[in-house]
């Protein structure tokens, strides 16, 4: 299945040694598309019975986000 990522970051230097680090990641993937079909009888009402055939098509996606902050020290 294709999909995308869209990264974000700045690092942002406090003096030499500590610096903070702010990412921002967007993760989409493709659309997955199901069809189905199965027969049904419901006698929820006494003495009548429905009978037929049950069409589904459904659509599904993944999306993700994070939002990522750091305080580092580099020695």
């Amino acid at each position: 299945m294709l999909g995308g990522l869209l990264q974000l970051g700045m690092i942002y230097r406090l003096n030499n040694a500590w610096f903070v680090d702010v990412n921002y990641d967007f993760a989409v993937t493709g659309r997955n598309r199901s069809k189905w079909s199965s027969p049904f009888s419901s006698t929820s009402t006494p003495g009548y019975v429905t009978n037929g055939t049950l069409y589904v098509e459904q659509t599904q996606r993944v999306t993700a986000q994070a939002l990522s902050v750091s305080l580092n020290l580099a020695f």
